[in-house]
């Protein structure tokens, strides 16, 4: 996320889009290769948590199961951000 980087040069205010998998799934790896996937997520969620520690503000668009390359099911995850996009924005008093 670039956040901060758009921060020092001058961007006012900045809001994160953040996808996030609802029912992170918690059960022991089968093989090696689901071993590294989960450590991998692991760190790229620590890193994540590290590099929003500061930022204005954040639209979390939480997805049971969908991936962001998952074609057949890209018009759901579509009209789930569109929903909490809407959502965030009434909040914040944005008119829509």
């Amino acid at each position: 996320m670039p956040w901060k980087e758009l921060k020092a040069l001058g961007a006012d205010e900045i809001i994160n889009v953040v996808f996030e998998e609802e029912n992170m799934d918690t059960s022991c790896c089968k093989n090696i290769i689901e071993v590294i996937s989960r450590s991998l997520g692991l760190i790229s969620r620590e890193l994540f948590n590290y590099e929003m520690e500061g930022s204005d503000s954040s639209i979390i668009i939480k997805s049971n199961k969908i991936g962001l390359l998952d074609m057949k099911k890209i018009d759901e995850l579509y009209w789930i951000g569109y929903n909490e996009t809407r959502n965030f924005l009434k909040k914040r008093e944005f008119i829509i």
